[in-house]
């Protein structure tokens, strides 16, 4: 190994050891407190009270699956041909003739 090579791989350990201990300091700030401080923190809070609503179920008005199917079929009803494995572009000359 190069002198050269050396020297860079002590300046990567020296980089690597500044940040883990830069990281290791700055995470102090961000522990949790031990044994007693968390009991008594934990006797402070209580779970919320209630009970949540439970989700409404489909509606039959407008906004229902049901009803979106039936007013595909309605508007689909005058359409003249086959919409099932059509090509495009007989699906747009039937557009083309629909609109004549």
């Amino acid at each position: 190994m190069s002198a050269f090579e050396a020297v860079c791989q002590g300046i990567e350990q020296h980089l690597l050891a500044s940040s883990e201990a830069r990281a290791a300091t700055l995470a102090q700030q961000f522990q949790l407190p031990s044994g007693a401080l968390l009991e008594a923190e934990r006797r402070c809070y209580r779970l919320p009270v209630g009970a949540v609503p439970s989700a409404p179920g489909p509606e039959p008005g407008n906004g229902s699956l049901q009803a979106a199917l039936t007013r595909a079929a309605e508007n689909l009803g005058s359409f003249p041909g086959q919409l099932d494995g059509m090509p495009i572009d007989n699906l747009k000359t039937s557009r083309q003739i629909c609109k004549a």
